[in-house]
């Protein structure tokens, strides 16, 4: 199948956004990576706030895929909290460059205040949220404290795959790849504790 030139583009885009983050990348760069003219890039996109927001949803996107998959199986809720973090992790590994473009947004987008309110995440957060509030026991949880106790698991998530470089370059790619192997487990044992613990709290 020939491949799409928008979707080749996306790629590009997404490598360079992950590397340079917003205010670091043009529509310049882009083009020139791509050995296109601007021109024909905006015709594609219009703009770069436009292409980026395409790059964001596509993202927030594939998040929504995972909870609507779990929401699908006929398990515990408890089972289906668990399955989308889990996933969460495997679909960072296969696409980390979303990582890597969600920790710059963290720090760009105090420059793009207008921006906050259409954030692409929340509507992922919003869904953990209201998933763990279904939990047995668990549901008398306010959004604040069901937000402060998934977000840190988000964090631990995206951490490690964000700071694969750094810990090459200081540990070696043996410890590396050891830590990201052990972490599933690690995240699993985390999960476990955290639904045992709602639970217990009748």
């Amino acid at each position: 199948m020939k491949e799409n030139p928008r979707d080749k583009f996306l790629v590009t885009a997404k490598r360079m956004f992950a590397a340079r983050g917003f205010y670091g990348t043009s529509i310049a760069n882009i083009s020139e990576e791509l050995n296109l003219t601007k021109q024909a890039l905006l015709h594609h996109f219009g703009s770069k706030e436009k292409l980026y927001a395409q790059i964001m949803q596509e993202f927030s996107d594939r998040a929504m895929d995972l909870l609507a998959s779990a929401q699908a199986q006929d398990i515990t809720v408890e089972a289906k909290f668990k399955m989308v973090l889990l996933n969460l992790y495997a679909m960072s590994l296969q696409y980390p460059e979303g990582t890597q473009i969600m920790f710059r947004e963290l720090l760009d987008v105090e420059r793009r205040e207008s921006d906050i309110h259409t954030w692409h995440i929340k509507p992922f957060l919003e869904a953990l949220v209201s998933m763990l509030k279904e939990i047995k026991s668990s549901d008398n949880l306010s959004h604040k404290q069901a937000l402060a106790v998934i977000y840190p698991i988000l964090g631990s998530i995206n951490y490690l795959i964000a700071s694969k470089f750094v810990l090459i370059q200081l540990y070696g790619p043996s410890t590396y790849e050891y830590m990201q192997s052990t972490y599933q487990a690690q995240l699993n044992d985390q999960l476990d504790s955290l639904i045992n613990t709602l639970c217990r709290h009748v």
